[in-house]
C-alpha cells in the first residue's frame, strides 16, 4: 500500500497548492491512501470549519493536525463528529476528538495516530508514553499504523525511532 503524508497546509497557498496537486501526486504515483496535516491550513493557525470543508472535498482520506489545534475556537464544535480528523493522542483527557482514527482501505485496516512533541511546544502527556501505551492497544488490531508526530525538534522524531 501507498500512502502520501503532506504535512503542514499553510493558510491559502497551501490550501490552494494541495488543490491544485494531490490528486496528480496521487495518480503519478498510483497513491492508495492520503494523510494531510492542516494544523495551520487556516492563517497559519488552527483549522476552521470552512477550510476542513474545503480540504475534506479533496480526495484525501485523514486530516491530522499539531500544537495549533485550538488556533480557530470553531473546531470545539465539529472536531468530536469529523471521522476523518485527528487531534494530537497526548493532549489533555478532556480535549475533544480522538487521537487515533481508524480506516478500511483494500481489506486493510490503517490506524491513524497522531502525537504532539514536548520539546519547543505545549504539551500535557508525554508523547512516547502515550505511543507506547496506544500501539500495546491497538497493535494487534491494524494491518498499518500511520504516525504523525508533529514536533519542532528533529531529535524527539529520531529519539522515537
Amino acid at each position: 500500500m501507498k500512502i502520501l503524508f503532506i504535512g503542514d497546509v499553510y493558510a491559502q497557498p497551501g490550501r490552494d497548492i494541495l488543490k491544485k496537486k494531490v490528486s496528480a501526486l496521487q495518480r503519478e504515483y498510483d497513491i492508495d491512501f492520503t494523510i494531510v496535516n492542516c494544523e495551520n491550513a487556516t492563517n497559519g493557525r488552527g483549522l476552521s470549519f470552512s477550510n476542513y470543508k474545503e480540504i475534506s472535498a479533496l480526495p484525501i482520506n485523514a486530516i491530522t493536525m499539531g500544537n495549533h489545534l485550538f488556533g480557530q475556537s470553531e473546531i470545539f464544535d465539529f472536531l468530536n463528529e469529523k471521522e476523518n480528523l485527528i487531534r494530537p493522542a497526548n493532549g489533555h483527557p478532556d480535549w475533544p476528538g480522538k487521537g487515533c482514527r481508524f480506516f478500511s482501505f483494500n481489506d486493510k485496516t490503517i490506524a491513524v495516530i497522531n502525537l504532539l512533541g514536548s520539546a519547543g511546544v505545549q504539551s500535557t502527556v508525554n508523547p512516547f508514553l502515550s505511543f507506547f501505551l496506544l500501539y500495546e492497544e491497538i497493535k494487534d488490531q491494524e494491518d498499518i499504523i500511520f504516525l504523525d508526530f508533529h514536533t519542532e525538534m528533529t531529535n524527539e522524531k529520531i529519539a522515537l525511532v
